[in-house]
């Protein structure tokens, strides 16, 4: 009896032990299973991204539509509001014809400064953007606010000479852009600057920086000194220009200044920024063609130069590996300017004319506006749409437009 219970015993043992080591198996091949379910679905979910989201910009949304063609729903990112020069009126499209490529933008919407190293130690002030109260004579703010406007000949002026150097600075920070400017005396006997700016930032204490290109009519003694040492611009690349830390970072000499002042002279002056390399050509002056001998460069050197500050070099930094505002200006001249052409740094030349069903774009050589195609297949179901000059708001859903403002 004890025998036959050993045995017995045994073969539950063995029966047992089988069936440990097929359940073992057989969670071996479920987690396998599992793994590979994972596998294929964090697989599906990298192709998801890759397709619709890898692709995408900072802002955009996914949607979801039904593709007709493979019966199925698919995804893909695009813009939550499209910037454009939407229009459903004749009146609307007249108004935005008459200022092309954001001239009065400028004038209306665009942040003026106000630097001059002069009041640096007046009361505590920085040297920028002073009350009329602590100038000492010279004026900030009625510098800021002497700018003027001409609508029929798209033009900017400085209508005040002082010290003060003043500019306007984008809405929007760039770090790849093209300009063209036209500036002009405007019958101001004055010899000093009209300039691009070329980068522009506020640091953590609130104080203004800059990076300009600088023309100026007139040197030999005449033209205001770079800094305390002497030494005069007339065509050059300066950093906080008309502060106390103002710097020449580069220059071109086959530039060379000219007896008298601005008068009705005018001249041209480019401005190209790629990442952190700066591009600038000017015409001779009275002609509209640019000098390719008149080239200045720029690039950020990758290590500080023992001539530089940290500070300085810091805030360059700041500036030119990352997007910065940029804009146009004068100091201690009356001027005009005007942007003949550009790339970036407005929304595209475009007008989409519902009301004719036509899309317009301006030519910035000719001064004209042409009409290249219908706006039929241009909104998209779903979609808004915001005319940023307009400031009007569209939903376009089932074959209908509406203004949501």
């Amino acid at each position: 009896m004890e025998l036959s219970l050993a045995r017995h015993l045994k073969k539950v043992r063995a029966h047992v032990v089988d069936q440990q080591s097929a359940l073992q198996q057989n969670n071996l091949e479920h987690t396998q299973l599992y793994d590979e379910i994972l596998s294929n679905k964090s697989q599906a979910i990298q192709e998801i991204y890759n397709e619709m989201v890898g692709s995408s910009k900072s802002g955009e949304v996914l949607r979801v539509y039904y593709d007709n063609v493979n019966q199925r729903n698919q995804a893909i990112s695009s813009e939550l509001i499209h910037d454009v020069s939407l229009c459903t009126t004749q009146e609307e499209v007249d108004s935005l014809k008459a200022s092309p490529i954001g001239m009065s933008e400028i004038f209306t919407k665009w942040y003026r400064f106000s630097h001059w190293r002069g009041e640096q130690n007046l009361s505590g002030y920085s040297g920028h953007n002073m009350p009329n109260n602590q100038m000492s004579g010279y004026e900030h703010e009625a510098t800021r606010n002497a700018w003027s406007y001409d609508e029929s000949t798209q033009m900017i002026k400085s209508n005040r000479n002082s010290p003060v150097y003043s500019a306007f600075v984008s809405d929007r920070k760039l770090s790849a852009y093209y300009i063209l400017v036209r500036c002009d005396g405007g019958g101001d006997t004055d010899n000093d600057g009209i300039l691009i700016n070329l980068a522009y930032m506020k640091d953590s204490s609130g104080v203004e920086h800059t990076i300009d290109l600088v023309k100026a009519r007139m040197g030999a003694g005449n033209a205001v000194y770079l800094d305390e040492t002497g030494m005069e611009y007339y065509w050059s690349i300066v950093y906080d220009y008309r502060m106390t830390t103002q710097f020449e970072l580069a220059n071109n000499t086959y530039i060379q200044p000219v007896s008298g002042g601005w008068n009705n002279n005018f001249v041209y002056m480019s401005a190209k920024r790629l990442g952190d390399k700066l591009e600038c050509y000017c015409s001779q002056w009275n002609s509209d063609v640019i000098d390719e001998r008149s080239k200045i460069e720029y690039q950020l050197p990758l290590e500080k130069p023992s001539n530089y500050s940290q500070v300085m070099y810091d805030n360059l930094k700041t500036m030119l590996q990352y997007p910065a505002k940029m804009g146009v200006g004068a100091h201690s001249q009356n001027g005009l300017f005007t942007i003949v052409d550009q790339k970036y740094i407005f929304d595209d030349n475009k007008i989409y004319d519902l009301y004719n069903q036509t899309i317009w774009e301006y030519n910035d050589h000719d001064k004209e506006w042409y009409d290249i195609g219908s706006t039929e297949n241009f909104l998209e179901e779903g979609h808004l749409y915001f005319n940023k000059t307009l400031q009007t708001f569209y939903y376009y859903d089932d074959n209908q437009l509406m203004k949501l403002n």
